[in-house]
């Protein structure tokens, strides 16, 4: 049986997401979380680990965009070390915006929990509640790999237009292997383009 996959956002669906998001309490400290997934990829395990240290400076402002943000081992799925990934120009207003509603401590990490005499967000907590999120905002068959899926979509399908390759999209995707990005990537609704014309 094939494993059904998260499905990806065009852009006027991601819109709507955050524009749901923005009436909700947690505005700040959820479309931090959505910018995480849809502008750098990262996994629900790597939202819920990521702390304040990892993407501020030495004076405690947020790095600015284009820079690497480093994913340290305690970080990644698999534990892997020396992953990178870049701070995207919406991620960074959304952060900007977020550590000043939250004056957060280096060590903290971003996604605070709302519940009594828990800190912080746990994994599960990140995966179940951003399922929880697309189903409210009327988004259906989506999960917290969708943001991932549709960030690598969005490369493979730009990437020429950048004079990059699909080996850069499976590096930015921080992929071992080129057949694991090849599963990431959805068929363009235009590809019907291609045999029209051929």
């Amino acid at each position: 049986m094939a494993i059904r996959k998260a499905k990806t956002l065009t852009p006027e669906q991601f819109k709507h997401l955050l524009d749901y998001v923005s009436t909700l309490k947690t505005s700040y400290r959820d479309t931090a979380m959505l910018m995480l997934s849809y502008k750098c990829g990262l996994r629900a395990c790597e939202i819920a680990r990521l702390t304040w240290r990892d993407v501020v400076d030495a004076q405690g402002v947020v790095l600015p965009t284009g820079a690497m943000i480093e994913l340290g081992h305690h970080i990644t799925k698999g534990k892997r070390p020396d992953t990178k990934v870049y701070m995207h120009s919406q991620l960074r207003d959304a952060l900007v915006r977020l550590k000043k509603v939250v004056g957060p401590m280096p060590e903290d990490r971003l996604m605070y929990a709302t519940e009594r005499g828990v800190r912080f967000m746990s994994v599960n907590n990140v995966t179940v509640y951003l399922y929880r999120l697309y189903v409210r905002a009327g988004l259906f068959g989506c999960s917290s790999h969708s943001g991932r899926r549709t960030f690598i979509t969005n490369m493979a399908r730009t990437c020429n237009n950048h004079g990059a390759s699909i080996k850069d999209v499976q590096n930015l995707a921080r992929h071992r292997d080129m057949r694991t990005t090849e599963k990431y990537i959805d068929l363009s609704p235009s590809a019907i383009n291609l045999a029209l014309h051929a």
